[in-house]
């Protein structure tokens, strides 16, 4: 017969268990699992991640101020464990929180930390990363009104996506609509 796998005594299948058990919509055991995995001790690549599948479960229930807090934590833990990618993956996530919640200049603070994270970094796990954040970025400089800067950085966004079509239509639509933009600026000016 088959043997059954305690998977209690291993908090990354713990933590598994969790994110399977929210794709599936089983909030409950996604929350005990992750209960579970915060009574004990685990590494801090895990804490960060279960702070991010916390924070997940808190946007889609509409709190996004539990969600910003689990993000905080997560941000710092991995800071703690030197994890300039983590880093940049938790920063990208509390961007695109403020920028939801209608916070432009905080949301753009955060973008520009999570670049500077990865610049520590050497080779990328996720090579869209950057080019992700700088688009975001650009997005946040074109809310602010820094028009050229947003463009700057779409064109760097842009140049990066040679090879991925969906992500490069979405940047030549926002260059497009920033050029729009340009042009309704000067017509008031005018």
């Amino acid at each position: 017969g088959g043997r059954c796998v305690d998977t209690t005594r291993d908090p990354a299948l713990v933590l598994e268990r969790a994110r399977l058990a929210w794709r599936v919509g089983n909030r409950d055991d996604a929350r005990a699992s992750l209960r579970a995995l915060s009574r004990r001790g685990c590494p801090l690549a895990l804490q960060v991640e279960a702070e991010v599948l916390h924070a997940t479960m808190a946007s889609e229930r509409g709190e996004p101020d539990v969600a910003k807090r689990h993000l905080e934590r997560a941000r710092s833990r991995a800071e703690q464990s030197g994890d300039g990618e983590s880093l940049a993956q938790v920063l990208r996530r509390l961007g695109t929180l403020e920028a939801r919640a209608g916070r432009p200049r905080r949301a753009a603070g955060a973008y520009r930390a999570a670049l500077g994270a990865l610049e520590r970094v050497g080779k990328l796990r996720d090579a869209s990363l950057e080019t992700t954040l700088v688009a975001n970025l650009a997005t946040m400089e074109s809310w602010l009104g820094n028009l050229d800067e947003a463009e700057r950085l779409y064109r760097v966004a842009l140049e990066r996506r040679r090879d991925r079509p969906i992500e490069r239509l979405n940047t030549l639509a926002a260059l497009a609509l920033l050029s729009a933009a340009r042009g309704e600026r000067e017509q008031r000016r005018a």
